[in-house]
């Protein structure tokens, strides 16, 4: 997943988390702005119970980041790295795998831009 790219933002929301959603739009507008030199993901924490109002919420933002389900070994790779129930949570890894960079709560725009060309 990670080989595609010199770097990849994974940020990881659920539909119970105000903030989470709030930051959405700046997720897509990231996805958009560097498209072919970041790669965006999402992982939607609450994916077992909750892709219903998943899709909902992303249809009605017009958000189209790529979504992964959570499971047990995404939870295990980022969960000994940071704690999942402190949502959102952003990670950034580069093309090897390895997390260089870990990012709680919503960001703007402008300051996840600043992030991401920090580490570029």
């Amino acid at each position: 997943m990670f080989g595609n790219a010199a770097l990849t933002m994974v940020n990881i929301w659920a539909t119970w988390c105000p903030s989470c959603i709030d930051e959405l739009p700046n997720i897509q507008q990231l996805y958009s702005a560097y498209y072919g030199r970041v790669q965006v993901v999402t992982i939607l924490e609450d994916a077992s119970a909750q892709t219903d109002s998943a899709l909902q919420i992303l249809n009605e933002l017009g958000v189209t980041v790529p979504v992964i389900r959570c499971n047990k070994s995404v939870r295990a790779a980022f969960g000994a790295h940071a704690d999942l129930t402190m949502l959102p949570v952003t990670f950034f890894v580069d093309s090897n795998g390895h997390i260089l960079k870990t990012v709680y709560n919503a960001q703007s725009y402008d300051k996840w831009c600043s992030i991401i060309n920090g580490l570029l």
